[in-house]
């Protein structure tokens, strides 16, 4: 029995959801992580890499999905997370904030008085740590707890739910080079985000976007065996994945349903 697939695998909860997946593109979301002082909100796009025997064990993140190819995965830059227990992922986790906090507070206040007292060796500063602190936040946002609480549309779901068995891969977009979003968002000013950024997907400005074709394509995963016919007239009105009839056919066999799956594995 292999413990990891060479598919890729997002799930989603509903099939409008689905739908607007197979237009070709997934968009970013915040997504909260970590416990305690270490909540952070983290833009990504979750994936893992659990095979279909095992699958069923984890339609609680949805019964609805696109399995994408894992050469795919690593052509689009996504990466497997990076598991610690739960004190590793608190020291690391609070370090960032505490450096978050801190670089925030420097920005406002006292790189200002440090820039108009010593020009050149502000600069000096800004040049050799900018680099160091851009790739400390991106490494962070690749990190999770090994065992935890587990939380589905704000509700706790197993107080020590085992995130490690999850085999969890991300997209992470790089926003080091844009002032729109922040690379990571702290719980307590998330609230202040939300309101200008209401509902998912939050980020869906083109280049931080994770696109794909048919080609990409493994498995189309829907609920029920009923629904295969209406992901089908969907995917042909739509015309959006496919160039050829060829792939246009290729890509039909690929839809699978949970309860094939269940039945079959």
């Amino acid at each position: 029995m292999a413990i990891s697939s060479n598919s890729i695998f997002h799930y989603t909860t509903k099939m409008a959801i689905l739908k607007k997946i197979l237009l070709g593109e997934f968009f970013p979301s915040y997504c909260l992580e970590g416990e305690d002082i270490a909540k952070t909100y983290i833009p990504m796009v979750s994936f893992c890499d659990i095979p279909l025997d095992q699958m069923k064990e984890h339609f609680k993140y949805g019964e609805y999905g696109v399995g994408l190819t894992q050469s795919w995965a690593i052509k689009s830059d996504l990466h497997p997370v990076h598991y610690f227990l739960k004190d590793g992922i608190s020291l690391l986790r609070k370090r960032g904030v505490e450096q978050k906090e801190l670089i925030a507070k420097l920005a406002k206040k006292e790189f200002e008085l440090l820039r108009d007292q010593d020009f050149e060796n502000y600069k000096k500063f800004e040049i050799e740590s900018k680099p160091l602190l851009d790739f400390d936040i991106l490494n962070s946002c690749y990190q999770k707890q090994y065992k935890g609480i587990l939380y589905r549309k704000g509700k706790e779901i197993d107080k020590k739910y085992k995130f490690y068995n999850d085999r969890e891969w991300r997209f992470v977009p790089d926003l080091s080079k844009q002032k729109q979003f922040p690379r990571f968002i702290l719980e307590k000013d998330f609230s202040k985000f939300k309101l200008n950024n209401p509902s998912k997907p939050h980020i869906k400005t083109d280049g931080l976007t994770l696109k794909f074709d048919a080609d990409d394509i493994k498995y189309i995963l829907v609920k029920k065996n009923s629904e295969i016919p209406l992901i089908i007239k969907y995917l042909k009105m739509k015309k959006s994945l496919f160039t050829s009839s060829d792939q246009e056919y290729l890509l039909y066999s690929k839809i699978i349903s949970c309860e094939q799956i269940v039945e079959d594995f």
